[in-house]
């Protein structure tokens, strides 16, 4: 059975917010809905009988993928669907999908109730090293990822020669 407890045995890490006083916040794997396969599901809600907060000040949850080594000039194929059950509030952050490389300067972001919508990102790796990326939900809401993806590509090399596959004849 996957679960988070399966997740964080392959390197994945949460970090739930001790601060927040009066919202409870998970990650889950569970049925993607309207879909034939299990996603992450992460979300922020208010405790029991206490109202929605106007603002959240402190991100309720952060889930950090396992790094993956990555090579100075390689370009990163970042890709998967997302669906907003609700629009997320709280926060006008909503939910950001970040990496090491870029940090909140290069996040995607989304605040807006959305169905399964695919999303797709490009980055280059700047120097050898590790890549991982970070899903923080800013505010009160429920997020699903499912089929989150990083390939990374090799440039090809433009010293070289062209191959006879690539050549054409002179007419």
């Amino acid at each position: 059975v996957l679960d988070f407890a399966a997740l964080s045995r392959l390197g994945w890490q949460k970090a739930v917010s001790p601060d927040l006083v009066g919202i409870r916040s998970d990650a889950l794997i569970f049925a993607a809905p309207g879909r034939d396969s299990r996603c992450l599901r992460i979300f922020a809600a208010p405790e029991t009988n206490t109202d929605v907060p106007n603002i959240v000040d402190t991100p309720p949850i952060t889930i950090s993928t396992p790094p993956i080594p990555v090579r100075a000039g390689q370009i990163l194929h970042i890709s998967g669907s997302i669906r907003i059950s609700s629009p997320i509030v709280g926060s006008i952050e909503g939910v950001t999908l970040s990496d090491n490389f870029t940090g909140m300067t290069g996040a995607w972001r989304e605040t807006q109730k959305r169905e399964w919508q695919k999303i797709e990102l490009l980055r280059e790796a700047y120097q050898d090293g590790e890549y991982s990326l970070t899903i923080t939900l800013h505010g009160i809401g429920d997020v699903q990822f499912d089929d989150l993806k990083v390939i990374a590509h090799d440039q090809p090399d433009p010293t070289a020669a062209p191959s006879n596959a690539d050549s054409r004849p002179d007419s």
